[in-house]
C-alpha cells in the first residue's frame, strides 16, 4: 500500500475515545492558542488583503467563519484566510526540531471541514490530532 494511503488509513482510525487525556488537553490548548493568534492576526495587513479578496469573490452567508472578522467564506477560502491570520503575527505554534508551524495548516483545515460536516467538539479534537 502506498505510504499516503497508509497514513490516511491511520488517521481515519483516530477516535476521541481512544486518545490519552494529555493528548486531548494539548489539542484543546493548541486550538485555543490558534484562535487567539488568528483573531489578532486578522488585524494585520497581510490578512486584511485576503479579507478584501474574500469580500469581493468568495463570501457567503452560509460559509465558514473567518476568525476575527464578520466574514464567512467557502470552506477552502476560509481555511486560507484563517491560516494567513494565524501566521501573520508569527506567534503560531512551532516544532523547533523541524522548524515547522503545523497549526496554521492543521487548525484551519480541521475547522473548515468540521464546519462543513457539522462535527462535534470531540470529532474536531480527533481531527486536529490526526492532522498533527
Amino acid at each position: 500500500m502506498p505510504i499516503a494511503r497508509e497514513m490516511a488509513a491511520k488517521c481515519m482510525e483516530i477516535d476521541y475515545a481512544g486518545l490519552p487525556e494529555e493528548v486531548v488537553d494539548r489539542a484543546k490548548y493548541l486550538l485555543l492558542e490558534h484562535l487567539g493568534v488568528a483573531a489578532r492576526g486578522a488585524q494585520i495587513e497581510s490578512s486584511t488583503a485576503v479579507h478584501r479578496f474574500l469580500s469581493r469573490n468568495a463570501c457567503g452567508a452560509s460559509g465558514v467563519p473567518v476568525v476575527g472578522t464578520g466574514l464567512t467564506a467557502e470552506a477552502s477560502y476560509a481555511a486560507l484566510a484563517n491560516g494567513v491570520a494565524a501566521h501573520a503575527p508569527e506567534l503560531d505554534d512551532v516544532v523547533k526540531e523541524a522548524s515547522l508551524h503545523p497549526g496554521v495548516c492543521v487548525m484551519p483545515a480541521a475547522l473548515s471541514a468540521g464546519h462543513l460536516a457539522d462535527a462535534t467538539g470531540k470529532e474536531l479534537i480527533a481531527a486536529i490530532t490526526a492532522g498533527y
